[in-house]
C-alpha cells in the first residue's frame, strides 16, 4: 500500500519532486496541510507533478479505491484544454511543474467534499487494514507450510501448524469483509469540470506572471534563477495581487516592446555555417523531418530543449544600439491603481529592452520632494527576477515633486554606464518647475545630448512637463498602442 500513485512516476520523478519540495516551504506546507485532511493527498500532489513534468504521463491500469478521485481529477483536467497551455510552460521543466503543481493542489484539495474526504481516509484505512491481514495470513501459511515438510516436526508442532493455517484463513476471510464493505468515493464530474477550468485559468496566469518576471534574450523562460529564487518569487506573485497584475500587462506590452526593436537587426540571409541552437525558422530539414517520426521525435525534442539541434548560422549586420533607458516613474497618491499599473508595466517592458541590447536601465520612482527610490542596472542580464519584482513594487503614495526625479536621473546619466541615456518620465500630475532649474537642466542636457520623452496618464495639458520634454504623449492606459510604439522606439 505504499504506492499510492495514479500515473506511472520512475525514480527520476520521484527524486525531482522530493528535491523541489526541499527548496519549497510553500510545497511542504501544502503537502503537511493537505494530508491533515486528506491521507492520499501527497501522493496526488506527486501525481500532478507528473502529469505537468512528464514527456507523456500514462495513467496505471489498476489502483487502489482510495485514490480514485484522485486519478478523476487528473483525468478531468488533462481532457480541458487548458491543461494543454500549461503544459507548454511544465513540461520537461522542473521548477514550473511544482508551481503549476502547487497552484492545482490547493484547489484540488477544496474540489473534495468533506464527506468523501472521510470516505477517501475511511477507505484508506480499510485498505490497510485488509492488506496487513493478508500479510499476516501470508506468513502463517509460510510458516506453517515449512513446519509441516519437517520429517521431524513432532505432533504437537503439526498441530500447530494446522492451528496458524486455520487462523490465516480466519484472517483472509476477514480482509475479504473488509473489502466487501469497502466504499467507492466519487466526485460529480460536471462541478468537477467546472472547478478545474478555473483552477487550471489561475494556474496560467500564476506561471505566466513568474515568466514575465524572468525574460530573456533566447528562448525558455530567460535569466537564470536558482529554483529556490523561482519558487520565492512565485509565492511573492501568490500573495501580492498587484505584481501578478503589472506582470499580465509587462508581458503584453513586452511583445510590442521587442517588435519595436527588430529593426536593430538586420537578417541578410546568407548563410554561413551550421551551428547547434533551438530556431525552429533555422533548422536544417534532416533535424525538422525528426518532428514526425515516431522513434526520432523524442530526442529531438530533447535536443531541442537542450539547443542541441543543427541549424543555419546566418551572417547579420547589427546596427548601432542606443544608450541607455532611465525610467522616471510617479509614486504620487493619485496613481494608485490602474496608472500605477500601467507605468510599472511599461518599467519592465523598457528592461527587457534593455537586457536583450545589452543597454544599462535604472527606474526613479519619485513623489514629493524628499520620496526618491532608485533602482541602477548597469548590466540588466545579471538582474535577478526577485530585484525586478522589488523594482515593480514599490510605491510612495506621496504628493508630486518634478524636478528631483530630474535631477537624480541627470546624476545617473552622469555616471560611465549611463553615458548617452535617454529618459523616459510618466506621470499624472502637474507641477512646475523653477526657472533656474530649468537653466541647469537644459545645460545638462546639451552637454550630455539625451532627450526627455514624457507620457502623461490624464488630461492635464503639457503645462510644465512641455517645459524640460523633447516630446510628450498624452496616453489612455485602456489603449495605449500608439504610445507605447513611440516609448519602445527608443
Amino acid at each position: 500500500m505504499s504506492d499510492l500513485n495514479v500515473i506511472f512516476m520512475d525514480s527520476y520523478d520521484r527524486n525531482a519532486f522530493a528535491r523541489l519540495k526541499e527548496l519549497s516551504p510553500n510545497l511542504q506546507t501544502m503537502e503537511a496541510k493537505g494530508k491533515e485532511q486528506l491521507a492520499t493527498f501527497p501522493s496526488l500532489m506527486q501525481d500532478i507533478f507528473a502529469g505537468l513534468f512528464k514527456a507523456n504521463p500514462q495513467f496505471k491500469e489498476e489502483i487502489p479505491a482510495s485514490v480514485r478521485v484522485n486519478k478523476q481529477i487528473l483525468e478531468q483536467a488533462m481532457n480541458l484544454p487548458q491543461w494543454s497551455t500549461l503544459r507548454e510552460n511544465t513540461r520537461f521543466d522542473e521548477c514550473c511543474s511544482a508551481i503549476g503543481t502547487l497552484a492545482i493542489s490547493e484547489k484540488a484539495l477544496e474540489m473534495i467534499p468533506e464527506e468523501v474526504k472521510q470516505q477517501i481516509n475511511d477507505q484508506l484505512r480499510a485498505e490497510q487494514e485488509a492488506a496487513d491481514l493478508l500479510n499476516k495470513a501470508d506468513a502463517l501459511e509460510e510458516l506453517a507450510d515449512e513446519i509441516i515438510k519437517r520429517h521431524d516436526a513432532t505432533p504437537e508442532l503439526q498441530q500447530k501448524a494446522q492451528d496458524m493455517i486455520e487462523s490465516a484463513e480466519k484472517m483472509k476471510a476477514q480482509a475479504q469483509q473488509i473489502q466487501q464493505k469497502m466504499t467507492r468515493p466519487q466526485l460529480d464530474e460536471n462541478q468537477l469540470r467546472i472547478a478545474l477550468r478555473k483552477t487550471l485559468d489561475e494556474a496560467n496566469g500564476e506561471l505566466e506572471s513568474v515568466l514575465a518576471y524572468t525574460w530573456g534574450t533566447e528562448a525558455g523562460p530567460g535569466t537564470k534563477m536558482s529554483p529556490g529564487d523561482r519558487f520565492k518569487l512565485a509565492a511573492r506573485i501568490r500573495r501580492d495581487q498587484k505584481l501578478r497584475r503589472i506582470a499580465d500587462l509587462a508581458g503584453r506590452m513586452k511583445n510590442i516592446a521587442l517588435d519595436k526593436q527588430r529593426y536593430k537587426v538586420e537578417q541578410q540571409g546568407e548563410i554561413a555555417n551550421v551551428e547547434l541552437g533551438c530556431d525552429l525558422g533555422r533548422l536544417l530539414p534532416s533535424e525538422l523531418v525528426q518532428i514526425s517520426h515516431p522513434l526520432l521525435k523524442q530526442d529531438f525534442k530533447r535536443r531541442f530543449i537542450e539547443k542541441q539541434c543543427l541549424q543555419y548560422h546566418l551572417e547579420t549586420k547589427e546596427r548601432k544600439g542606443k544608450g541607455p533607458v532611465i525610467c522616471c516613474v510617479d509614486n504620487s497618491g493619485s496613481m494608485k491603481g490602474d496608472r500605477e499599473i500601467w507605468a510599472k508595466a511599461v518599467a519592465l517592458a523598457l528592461l527587457t529592452i534593455a537586457r536583450k541590447q545589452n543597454r544599462a536601465f535604472a527606474c526613479i520612482h519619485f513623489g514629493n520632494s524628499s520620496e526618491l527610490k532608485v533602482f541602477e542596472f548597469p548590466d540588466p542580464k545579471k538582474v535577478s527576477p526577485l530585484e525586478t519584482a522589488d523594482m515593480a513594487t514599490f510605491f510612495f503614495g506621496g504628493g508630486t515633486d518634478f524636478e528631483r526625479p530630474l535631477t537624480e536621473a541627470v546624476a545617473v546619466l552622469k555616471k560611465s554606464a549611463f553615458e548617452k541615456a535617454d529618459i523616459i518620465f510618466i506621470t499624472d500630475g502637474e507641477c512646475d518647475v523653477s526657472d533656474r532649474f530649468l537653466k541647469k537642466f537644459k545645460q545638462d542636457k546639451a552637454e550630455k545630448k539625451f532627450q526627455v520623452i514624457t507620457v502623461l496618464l490624464d488630461d492635464i495639458g503639457e503645462y510644465s512637463v512641455e517645459k524640460f520634454s523633447d516630446q510628450v504623449f498624452a496616453a489612455d492606459i485602456s489603449s495605449d498602442s500608439k504610445v507605447l510604439s513611440a516609448v519602445f522606439s527608443i
